[in-house]
């Protein structure tokens, strides 16, 4: 085990950089896009494995002087080239590899402020994109018995991925805290949720609507309903003042639960190309709190105790 909580172990890899080309577009909600990326630049033992439900890359929109000094017929860029051309770079979690048609998946949400969220916005097939990294993989453990994994909307690939690499015998609770007419249809898009009800007895989804205070009560509830046996891991992500919150909770909850924490502060409210890295604390075991019943899917973010 390795000793930063949650992760089982780190394997490293020589970070490449890849001038990317769009290959199809899906837009799974208003305002979140699935971008499909190939080329010839994408290496085919780009390590995407399971479990390494948080690997980013570093992502860049390739401008008029870049294109013009680094000619796609001169062979493979460097990722000196994009730091020298001082282009924006923003982190991006790893959503999929399309094995068969040999493509990355990057989920981005679209937003007018800042050269890469607007570059999604509009984004179509045959654009380029610059992509670095990543520097390795985290491989997460998968042996816990219950986790609550909660988020925003930059960390929804992250929930999805957790949703589906973990075992199907596993407790999950997804918090997302997401606003707009469209936070649920994003939420279903996202974490497929009308398809899992039957391979996921034990797990329950709540999307927030309100705030990120009604956002960290539900996570104390989450955690309060944990089962008493066993291993469990409360993994967030997202906004740096709601990391911090959750991690005053955290802290003020005691360390006789049995809960180990691991947060990550994806952005930051104002402040553009934010990554605060990752942050984590664990907690020791606690007295049995009894099992849980198991838990149906609802859209909606009500769960309903199985029978």
């Amino acid at each position: 085990m390795h000793n930063r909580p949650g992760v089982k172990e780190r394997i490293p890899y020589q970070p490449r950089a890849r001038r990317l080309v769009v290959t199809q577009v899906d837009d799974l909600s208003d305002t979140i896009r699935r971008i499909h990326l190939g080329g010839p630049e994408l290496e085919s033992e780009f390590p995407f494995i399971r479990m390494g439900v948080a690997d980013h890359v570093k992502v860049a929109v390739p401008d008029a002087a870049f294109e013009s000094s680094n000619d796609s017929g001169a062979g493979a860029i460097s990722p000196d080239s994009i730091r020298g051309a001082k282009l924006a770079l923003r982190t991006y979690t790893v959503r999929g590899m399309d094995a068969e048609r040999h493509e990355l998946l990057l989920d981005f949400v679209c937003h007018p402020q800042g050269g890469v969220g607007n570059w999604a916005q509009h984004a179509s097939a045959g654009d380029h994109l610059l992509v670095m990294g990543p520097r390795g993989n985290t491989v997460y453990d998968d042996g816990y018995d219950a986790y609550v994994v909660a988020v925003d909307a930059t960390g929804l690939p992250a929930a999805a991925r957790w949703l589906e690499e973990t075992p199907p015998e596993c407790h999950m609770e997804i918090i997302v805290l997401l606003t707009g007419p469209q936070a649920e249809a994003t939420v279903d898009s996202e974490l497929h949720l009308g398809n899992t009800n039957d391979d996921r007895p034990y797990v329950s989804v709540r999307i927030v609507t309100s705030d990120s205070e009604d956002f960290v009560r539900h996570i104390k509830r989450a955690i309060d309903s944990l089962p008493g046996k066993g291993r469990s891991l409360l993994w967030a992500a997202g906004e740096a003042k709601q990391i911090a919150a959750i991690r005053s909770l955290t802290a003020a909850s005691g360390t006789d639960d049995g809960l180990e924490v691991s947060l990550h502060g994806y952005w930051k409210e104002g402040q553009l190309g934010y990554h605060e890295g990752h942050g984590a604390q664990a907690r020791d075991a606690s007295t049995d709190s009894g099992d849980r019943a198991p838990v149906q899917w609802r859209s909606t973010g009500k769960a309903t105790a199985g029978k």
